[in-house]
C-alpha cells in the first residue's frame, strides 16, 4: 500500500519552503536595495574540501578555495571539538596566496581561535560562531579580527538524502584599531546528495569600510569520510 503526504506534511513543506524563500529574499533585497548603493562587484568561490569524523568529539576538515576575480588561492584547514551538546572548539589554519595581475605573490599565514554555540529551537538550529583570526602578513601589518556569526539552519522534510536551508549575519571587527570592518549576509542550501558527498551552495552579500559592496557566489563540494567501528563483540 503506497503512502501518501499528509495535510500535516504537505503544510511543513510548504512552512519550509516559505521560510527559504523569505530569508532569500530578504538577502537580495539588502544587497541590491539599498538608496544610494553604488554598483557592486561580483565574485565566486569554487571549494573542494574533504572532511573526517573521527568520533563524536572530533571532526577534521581540509579545503582549497580558488577565486579567479580576486586572483587568490586557499587552503583551509580546522577541527571541530564538541565539549558538549552546546559548545564546539574550532581552532584553524589559513593559508592565503594573493597573485595581483600586476605585482609579486603575497604570501599569508593565518591562525584562528574559535568557539561556536548551538542550541535548537524545535528543528530550527542556532548558532553563534566567534574567531579571533590573527593574520600576519608579509608586505602589510598584521591584523587581528574579530568575527561574529550568526546562522540559522533548518532541515527541508521529505528528502531522501539530508537537505538544509540556512541564512546568517557575520560582523567583523578589525581589533587592531578598534572599529567596525566588515559584514556579510548570506543565504544558502546543503544537501548530502550521496553518502559521502555534500554539496553546498549560496549566495553573500558583503559590505567592507575600505571595498564597498561585494555579491558573492560560493559553491563547495565536500567530501565526508567516517572512522570505521568496530565491532569488538567476542564470538
Amino acid at each position: 500500500m503506497r503512502d501518501h503526504p499528509t495535510v500535516a506534511t504537505q503544510s511543513a513543506k510548504s512552512i519550509c519552503l516559505l521560510r527559504a524563500c523569505f530569508f532569500l529574499y530578504l538577502t537580495l533585497s539588502i544587497s541590491i536595495g539599498l538608496p544610494g548603493q553604488q554598483q557592486s562587484a561580483t565574485t565566486a568561490w569554487i571549494i573542494p574540501g574533504i572532511t573526517y569524523q573521527y568520533s563524536e568529539t572530533l571532526k577534521l576538515s581540509a579545503q582549497y578555495a580558488l577565486s579567479t576575480h580576486q586572483h587568490t588561492h586557499l587552503l583551509y584547514l580546522q577541527s571541530y571539538i564538541r565539549i558538549n551538546k552546546h559548545l564546539i572548539l574550532n581552532p584553524a589554519y589559513l593559508y592565503i596566496n594573493y597573485h595581483p595581475p600586476a605585482g609579486p605573490v603575497i604570501a599569508e599565514h593565518s591562525f584562528m581561535t574559535g568557539c561556536i554555540l548551538t542550541t535548537k529551537l524545535n528543528s530550527i538550529i542556532l548558532e553563534d560562531r566567534n574567531i579571533i583570526w590573527n593574520r600576519f602578513r608579509q608586505q602589510a601589518a598584521d591584523m587581528h579580527i574579530y568575527r561574529n556569526r550568526l546562522r540559522l539552519t533548518w532541515p527541508l522534510p521529505g528528502k531522501s538524502r539530508p537537505t538544509r536551508v540556512y541564512s546568517f549575519d557575520e560582523a567583523w571587527v578589525l581589533i587592531n584599531e578598534k572599529r567596525w570592518m566588515r559584514n556579510r549576509i548570506a543565504a544558502g542550501i546543503s544537501s548530502d546528495i550521496l553518502p559521502w558527498f555534500n554539496l553546498d551552495m549560496s549566495y553573500a552579500y558583503e559590505q567592507d569600510k575600505v571595498n564597498g559592496g561585494l555579491n558573492i557566489f560560493f559553491i563547495m563540494g565536500t567530501i565526508q569520510l567516517f572512522r570505521k567501528q568496530h565491532n569488538t563483540t567476542m564470538h
